[in-house]
C-alpha cells in the first residue's frame, strides 16, 4: 500500500524525498521550492474552477485537461513508489483535488474517505479533472489488453 502525504510548500522546502514520488504544484508566476528526490514532477496552475481575466488582461487560469492527463500518466508510472507527496503552496485545496481523485484507483493510506475528511475544502475541479483523465488511461488500457488478447487468440 501506497502512503501518501499531501502538505503544503513549507512542509517539503530543502528536504530530499529520496526514492518517494512528488508532485509540486504551484501558481504559474511562482517558483517552485527547492526540493530533492529522483521522483519529482513539478506542475503550474492556479487555485481557482474557471479562467479570470484580470485588469490589464492577464489570465488567471485553472487546472487543465492536459495537465490532469500528464498527473495521471506520471502516477501510473511511480506506482512501485511506497511513498507519495503531493504538495501545493497551502495543501488545503490543490494537493488534496489530486490525491482525492488518484486513491479512487490506487490503494492509499489515508484512504479517500479520510483523505477527504481531513481536506474538506479540497479543490473539485482538479478532483473531477484528474478522475476524468484516470477513466481515459483505464479504457486505453483495457481496450489495449482486448485487443493482445485478440492477436494472441489469432482473430
Amino acid at each position: 500500500m501506497i502512503k501518501i502525504y499531501v502538505l503544503p510548500e513549507v512542509a517539503v522546502e530543502d528536504r530530499d524525498f529520496k526514492d518517494a514520488f512528488v508532485i509540486s504544484i504551484v501558481s504559474p508566476e511562482r517558483e517552485h521550492p527547492k526540493i530533492q528526490g529522483s521522483h519529482i514532477h513539478r506542475f503550474h496552475f492556479h487555485d481557482i474552477t474557471q479562467i479570470y481575466e484580470l485588469d490589464g488582461g492577464r489570465l488567471i487560469r485553472p487546472m487543465s485537461e492536459t495537465i490532469a492527463e500528464s498527473i495521471v500518466e506520471i502516477a501510473m508510472h511511480h506506482r512501485h513508489c511506497e511513498e507519495w507527496v503531493i504538495h501545493c503552496e497551502a495543501g488545503i485545496s490543490r494537493s488534496p483535488g489530486v490525491a482525492i481523485a488518484l486513491a479512487d484507483y490506487i490503494t492509499f493510506e489515508p484512504n479517500r474517505k479520510k483523505l477527504i475528511e481531513m481536506f474538506p475544502c479540497y479543490n473539485k475541479h482538479v478532483c473531477k479533472l484528474i478522475e476524468d483523465a484516470m477513466e481515459v488511461q483505464i479504457k486505453e488500457l483495457l481496450t489495449g489488453l482486448h485487443i493482445q488478447k485478440l492477436l494472441m487468440e489469432g482473430r
